[in-house]
């Protein structure tokens, strides 16, 4: 319903404009070349550098093509899904578990290997994308990983010995739910932007998040100084266009669009990798400790994860779900 309540206003927006001078809405290929993309994340966040290199490239190859970028401030994170859908933004920067709820396979390729290449040939890709066309006018272009590992626990204190994580409250979205309790936590769901403040004020115990931002956020200024390893899944954060947008695009810039999503798909890799690097080692510096799993939890973290956010891929979108798990296995994309 709050959905619904933020989008009208939106939609009669958008129709004042376009019955004045502005014009909101892509007409055709040769009187604009602008798509408005919507992120989840400020531009502080290194997620967002996957979006930034996808819209250099893109530009690049489009010729005239540009891209415009609107962040949270504008439409918050778990909101974004129908603005784009109903074609008041163009193309969506976000992740998976953002709008679960709504469609949950996107949230899936966080428990797959990590090929992007592969990822394509199995037809999990276009599985995906033709699943998000049909509901919700969206086509997939890219799911770009931010490193090899993808996810950690931070935390104020290391876990108990034979408790785990009882009793504790962990900010997480769905991805992190069957983690976080199957270690004895209760997930609680907050935005990026209220991290800082329930960590600082004991709201919550620590946090499941992808494997930067330490660092640049200080988190360990409010508590989270303990980094749980080993790390888990693949944070995969992607870019989706609406349908309607992308056919009204020239040719060139319809290319431009696909193929440079392929591009960042490679390049996010090796950057990230080599950024979460470097923030380890400067975190160690302020005294953040990297922390092993006990061997009561050491063997099952990674499974837990991969299983946990496949059961919810099947929960969330039911028959699709269990069609895409079923594909993810027999291909041997489920990762270990």
């Amino acid at each position: 319903m709050k959905s619904i309540k933020f989008i009208a206003p939106l939609l009669a927006g958008a129709a004042v404009f376009a019955a004045g001078t502005m014009v909101l809405p892509i007409k055709d290929a040769s009187a604009e070349t602008k798509l408005k993309v919507l992120r989840s994340w400020p531009k502080t966040l290194e997620a967002v550098r996957g979006l930034d290199h996808y819209q250099e490239t893109a530009e690049k190859m489009g010729g005239d093509l540009k891209l415009a970028q609107s962040g949270p401030e504008v439409v918050p994170p778990l909101e974004q899904l129908n603005p784009v859908s109903a074609g008041v933004f163009d193309m969506l920067f976000s992740h998976g578990a953002y709008h679960a709820g709504t469609n949950g396979l996107l949230m899936g390729v966080d428990a797959l290997k990590l090929d992007p290449v592969k990822l394509r040939e199995s037809g999990l890709f276009d599985f995906i994308s033709k699943n998000y066309e049909r509901k919700q006018n969206l086509k997939l272009i890219a799911a770009t990983a931010t490193g090899k590992r993808g996810y950690h626990l931070v935390l104020k204190k290391p876990p108990h010995p034979v408790d785990g994580l009882k009793g504790r409250k962990i900010r997480g979205t769905a991805t992190y739910h069957p983690l976080i309790k199957n270690m004895g936590g209760s997930p609680v769901v907050l935005t990026f932007g209220q991290m800082f403040t329930a960590l600082e004020k004991g709201v919550v115990d620590g946090y499941a998040f992808p494997l930067y931002g330490l660092r640049t956020f200080k988190f360990y200024e409010a508590g989270a100084k303990y980094v749980m390893r080993p790390a888990m899944g693949v944070s995969k954060s992607f870019i989706l266009v609406n349908v309607n947008a992308f056919k009204k695009q020239s040719k060139k810039h319809q290319t431009a669009v696909i193929e440079a999503g392929k591009e960042t798909e490679i390049w996010s890799i090796k950057w990230f990798d080599e950024y979460i690097a470097q923030e380890e080692s400067d975190l160690k510096k302020l005294g953040v400790q990297y922390v092993n799993y006990l061997e009561k939890f050491r063997p099952y973290v990674r499974k837990w994860f991969n299983e946990g956010v496949l059961s919810l891929v099947e929960k969330y979108s039911k028959a699709d779900g269990v069609a895409f798990v079923k594909m993810a296995r027999e291909k041997g994309m489920v990762a270990e």
